[in-house]
């Protein structure tokens, strides 16, 4: 996701809460024009920028904190896929699906890893999951949005990887996740998730 993406979604987002005014032709972006550009400037975005006024907030800035946003949502989409590969690539260990040869130890510990308690089975890859999605959204349903179109993306990702379809386990992990995530938005089960 590049900036100008991340820009568009966080401006249909945030477009209730982001005041705009024509542009004055200057290239700060700040509270009295609204604007960076020609697109509005959403309200949480002028407060990552720390305790400065929003009125010092310039192009620079903006672009620097949008770049930071989306290398923290590219970095957990990448760390979906790695550890759903690594979730999948456990639990072939221990079904005899691999190629080469384990030995009894190592297919013990895969059996461990992806028990029901185990670091790689459902509850723990979901919780480690879920806990990063947290810490960067926190209670925002915008960047929660974000952040499960990111899960949506990595599963995406390791299902190619494995041509198509993640094991069973995986997919217990996925439900999990989008559990999460409807918790984290209120949404119960019976109703259906929105997608940004």
């Amino acid at each position: 996701m590049d900036v100008n993406t991340s820009l568009n979604l966080l401006n249909v987002q945030n477009a209730a809460n982001t005041p705009v005014v024509p542009n004055n032709n200057n290239n700060n972006a700040n509270a009295q024009t609204g604007l960076i550009g020609n697109q509005p400037i959403p309200q949480d975005i002028l407060s990552l920028t720390g305790w400065r006024p929003a009125s010092e907030v310039n192009v620079r800035d903006m672009r620097a904190i949008l770049d930071q946003h989306n290398r923290q949502v590219d970095a957990f989409r990448e760390m979906v896929s790695r550890l759903l590969n690594q979730q999948a690539h456990t639990a072939t260990i221990v079904n005899g699906e691999t190629m080469i040869q384990i030995d009894d130890a190592t297919r013990a510990q895969a059996q461990a890893d992806i028990a029901e308690d185990g670091y790689f089975g459902v509850a723990q890859t979901s919780e480690r999951i879920l806990s990063f999605a947290r810490a960067f959204a926190g209670d925002d349903e915008g960047r929660i949005e974000i952040m499960r179109n990111a899960f949506l993306a990595g599963f995406a990702a390791a299902e190619n990887v494995w041509g198509g379809q993640l094991p069973e386990i995986s997919r217990q992990t996925f439900d999990a996740v989008m559990r999460g995530f409807d918790e984290m938005l209120g949404i119960t089960p019976s109703e259906p998730p929105q997608t940004v």
